[in-house]
């Protein structure tokens, strides 16, 4: 669960340094520059879902407005007991379809590589009278 938050957000913040990218640097004829905000925006991508900074957010606030937190009894109320219920969760069905997906991948990489293998191995045996007829189609 919490990978699967960890990607959301990189993923996220990628999608937006990427939009500020093409918004603000596209134009831009300053190679090293480029490349140099590209580099920093994803190594932040991946590392700012590890930095906690609600915590400073929220004790700020708390100074602030200089709240006082009362601690109050507690009251256990015992509700029923109910039976436990399967339930699918979205965040489940988002990582059965991620593996699946994953799976998938691997399995076409693998076949691909199979394939160049094959052709390196003896490249005349591949060779047919045309391009288009071959039915043995393979991108790299």
């Amino acid at each position: 669960m919490e990978i699967l938050i960890w990607l959301l957000k990189v993923n996220v913040a990628i999608i937006l340094f990427y939009g500020l990218y093409r918004l603000f640097f596209q134009q831009d004829t300053f190679f090293k520059l480029k490349r140099f905000i590209l580099l920093c925006s994803l190594s932040f991508a991946f590392v700012y879902p590890f930095l906690n900074v609600t915590d400073s957010f929220v004790r700020d606030s708390l100074d602030a407005n200089k709240v006082t937190i009362i601690e109050l009894p507690a009251i256990l109320i015992h509700p029923e007991v109910k039976e436990p219920v399967n339930q699918i969760f979205f965040t489940d069905i988002l990582l059965y379809v991620w593996v699946a997906g994953l799976v998938v991948g691997c399995i076409f990489l693998i076949t691909q590589l199979i394939s160049i293998g094959k052709y390196y191995k003896n490249p005349l045996a591949e060779l047919s009278q045309s391009m288009f007829n071959s039915s043995n189609w393979f991108v790299v």
